[in-house]
């Protein structure tokens, strides 16, 4: 079903390149992330793991708030 789906939004959306990347990047992550976390786990134990997300989250949250709001001619309106 997951190819089925990729085909439709690669027809719905002209920036095909950037759903292939994402789908190449899922699957990366699904592959690193649980040796990532084993060895997190394992070396500096489970708070580890919940103060590297607090990090990502909060860089992800500033960099939202901080980067500049593109508006469309539709939003303008």
């Amino acid at each position: 079903m997951q190819d089925k789906t990729s085909n439709v939004e690669a027809r719905l959306v002209p920036e095909s390149t950037m759903l292939g990347l994402s789908a190449s990047v899922k699957n990366l992550l699904r592959t690193v992330g649980p040796t990532a976390g084993g060895y997190l786990y394992m070396n500096y134990g489970q708070s580890s793991i919940g103060l590297i997300q607090f990090l990502v989250n909060m860089v992800v949250f500033v960099y939202l708030l901080l980067r500049p709001l593109k508006r469309t001619e539709a939003r303008k309106e």
